[in-house]
C-alpha cells in the first residue's frame, strides 16, 4: 500500500491509498483522519467497505510517521 496526504487543515488530514498487486495498482481510496480524536474513517460520500484492518493498521502506521516528523520540522523552527 501507498500512502500520501493530499489535503490538510488544522483538524483533519486526507489521505489518498493505493493498493498494489503484482507491481501495478489494484484498488485505491481516499480516507480522512481527524486528528483531536485520532479518528480515521472514509469519506461520509463514499459508499462501500468498511475500512480494512491492515488498511487501517497501515494508514495509522503512515499517519504517525507523517505527524512525527510535521511536529519535529515545527519543533525545530523554534514554532509550535
Amino acid at each position: 500500500m501507498r500512502f500520501s496526504i493530499t489535503g490538510e487543515t488544522r483538524n483533519r488530514l486526507v489521505v489518498v491509498y493505493v493498493v498494489e498487486k503484482d507491481h501495478a495498482p489494484a484498488d485505491f481510496g481516499t480516507l480522512e483522519y481527524w486528528i483531536a480524536d485520532a479518528r480515521l474513517e472514509e469519506p461520509c460520500n463514499v459508499v462501500g467497505p468498511v475500512i480494512s484492518d491492515v488498511l487501517a493498521l497501515q494508514a495509522r502506521a503512515f499517519l504517525a510517521s507523517y505527524l512525527g516528523r510535521k511536529r519535529g520540522q515545527v519543533a525545530s523552527s523554534g514554532r509550535l
